[in-house]
């Protein structure tokens, strides 16, 4: 039988009067005391503290230790970064980064530099070992990212062997290419994609009175930036803009493509220096200006265009000292869009630089331990606007800025004490606005991308917390699978039929489920 004859493909959503609703908390007949997540804590480490001064336990990760990803389920995702394979098999990591965290990124293996440093040839095997194993481990996978003025190699915007800018055409090609290569291949798998990053130059607050608007603070060759600063993709759109295009066109198109070839990915703007005067008032006037645009497209589908603004937060508690009130003044802001706001790149140094790194004292450690606490209240606080609080880096030996012993582990892989604050939080935080997660059959985004079928099934729900899709009863038709993060169906069906299965969604509150029926003909 051709497989010609499955080309079309037809899902059939049976809506039940009665939907199955599970609470996930113990009966009242029989109360049970549990401790927090930060007495638990507090137990698992002093526990760990009884060990002898040489044993190999004290240099590996304390599985013991309550998971942060559960610890904070009924709020949002707790996600962290893949460096690469051999950070993520030393010692006990693998073990410990699906105890602690449900949500990843990788740190530079889905960047273009990464899969297409030279125009036309494609690698994606370290790319793929990511997303497999994140599908494996019911993890979301976040993208980054789709275009950046960094680790952004020359093919895309520039004239072989020259300095000059492609023209605007040939650059919109490319990074369709680039887009369609890359976030088309994962359609459906990606939980969201920082879409664009790093686009907005400066805005101080200063700058921002003088001239309060974004497109003059955009990263450009006349705003006299050095090559390394500017973005190429601005100056390749303005060669051969006519009318009212412009350079800044680039981040309307770069969302679109990435609309088109990933509709079920949620798309993000991310960005440093976040939560500075000027330059986050510069960030919200952009996404709101983005997505009035994207209402008079053609594919405008009801949704944001840029769906959420991720905040980098590299902070720290001394030099550039970071402010917590800017961080809460920032977040109001950003809620105010409509986006929703995920904390992306979380780290706090200590003080000092790479030159003159800061010498570790415990002193330093329980400073940084309380504002890793004030940052986190703050973050509960707002977290109905706050879907995803990921650190870039599971250890300081593994940061970017390991100098700045920025994380919540040390180089021994050890709790400091800014895990333990960021547990504590808890203690004082506002109850979650969770709910259980309702199965809809509203807005089921169907496509045929890549060459497979795929559709999403949809939750509602009072907040993010996170939701795991499972199949509970029946079956998939051969050829398609459900990834567990992004509730997509996808795959190509390898055998015609009907096949009724039921879907659950379920969080830390509980689950619903319903039954569908696929007819594959």
């Amino acid at each position: 039988m051709s497989k010609k004859i499955f080309h079309k493909f037809f899902l059939s959503i049976f809506v039940t009067s009665l939907i199955t609703i599970t609470l996930s908390f113990c009966s009242r007949s029989e109360p049970k005391i549990i401790p927090s997540p930060y007495e638990r804590a507090m137990e698992a480490q002093a526990a760990a503290d009884e060990l002898p001064a040489d044993d190999p336990a004290r240099f590996e990760w304390n599985l013991k230790l309550p998971s942060l990803a559960e610890s904070f389920s009924r709020y949002f995702l707790f996600g962290n970064i893949w460096s690469n394979q051999n950070r993520m098999t030393a010692f006990n990591t693998n073990d410990a980064f699906i105890h602690h965290f449900n949500s990843v990124t990788a740190e530079n293996d889905h960047k273009v530099s990464s899969i297409a440093n030279n125009q036309g040839t494609w690698n994606f095997n370290n790319a793929d070992r990511i997303v497999n194993w994140a599908d494996t481990n019911n993890i979301a996978m976040v993208g980054h990212t789709l275009v950046w003025h960094s680790q952004s190699p020359a093919w895309l915007t520039t004239v072989r062997g020259s300095t000059e800018p492609l023209t605007r055409s040939e650059a919109i090609e490319n990074m369709e290419t680039h887009i369609r290569n890359v976030a088309g291949r994962y359609a459906g798998r990606f939980y969201s994609w920082d879409v664009l990053n790093e686009a907005i130059w400066g805005a101080g607050e200063m700058e921002w009175r003088t001239t309060p608007d974004w497109k003059s603070h955009l990263r450009s060759a006349g705003r006299g930036l050095d090559a390394q600063n500017q973005s190429q993709w601005y100056d390749a759109f303005a060669n051969g803009a006519v009318g009212d295009e412009c350079g800044s066109d680039y981040i309307y198109y770069a969302f679109r493509f990435a609309r088109i070839y990933d509709p079920f990915a949620i798309l993000y703007y991310n960005d440093y220096n976040d939560q500075v005067p000027g330059k986050r008032e510069a960030i919200a006037q952009m996404v709101i200006q983005i997505n009035e645009r994207w209402t008079d497209d053609p594919l405008y589908d009801g949704r944001l265009l840029i769906e959420g603004i991720g905040m980098q937060a590299h902070y720290s508690i001394t030099g550039w000292m970071t402010e917590p009130a800017h961080v809460r003044t920032a977040i109001q802001l950003y809620a105010s869009t409509g986006a929703r706001i995920s904390i992306t790149e979380w780290d706090l140094t200590i003080g000092g630089n790479r030159e003159n790194p800061p010498t570790a004292t415990p002193a330093l450690f329980e400073t940084q331990a309380a504002r890793f606490g004030v940052l986190m209240g703050i973050y509960l606080e707002f977290s109905d606007f706050i879907e995803r609080v990921s650190f870039w880096g599971k250890t300081d030996i593994q940061s970017w800025i390991s100098w700045g012993h920025p994380l919540l582990f040390d180089r021994n892989y050890q709790a400091k004490p800014g895990y333990f604050s960021i547990l504590e939080a808890l203690e004082s935080a506002p109850p979650p606005n969770i709910s259980v997660p309702v199965i809809t059959t509203d807005g089921v985004y169907n496509a045929f991308l890549n060459g497979h079928y795929a559709f999403q099934l949809q939750a509602s729900q009072n907040n993010f917390a996170p939701i795991l899709w499972t199949i509970t009863e029946g079956t998939l038709p051969p050829g398609l699978r459900l990834i567990g993060r992004t509730g997509v169906i996808l795959g190509m069906p390898a055998a015609a039929g009907v096949y009724t299965f039921t879907a659950e969604a379920a969080n830390a509150l509980g689950s619903s489920r319903q039954s569908f029926t696929l007819t594959v003909q």
